[in-house]
């Protein structure tokens, strides 16, 4: 497998705009497999900017036992025009 695609090419080219903070990626397995992954992780925080990770790794998590996590069965948020 390659570390370059077209799609992270043009992430690449992204990063290096002027005024660019960083990617934020949904978790660390969409950069790929992990040799290819950790290519990619070196590259982007290579170009000067931030990798944040919606989902960190699973130790990093609450536990289920939280407090403060929210029920599965959350009811959803309400407009604000009911």
């Amino acid at each position: 497998m390659r570390a370059h695609s077209a799609a992270f090419t043009g992430l690449l080219d992204v990063l290096d705009m002027p005024d660019v903070y960083g990617v934020v990626l949904p978790s660390a397995s969409h950069l790929g497999p992990k040799p290819i992954a950790a290519e990619r992780r070196r590259q982007i925080t290579g170009s000067g900017v931030r990798l944040m990770l919606a989902r960190g790794s699973k130790t990093t998590r609450r536990p289920p036992e939280c407090s403060r996590c929210r029920s599965p069965r959350s009811p959803p948020a309400l407009d604000t025009e009911t």
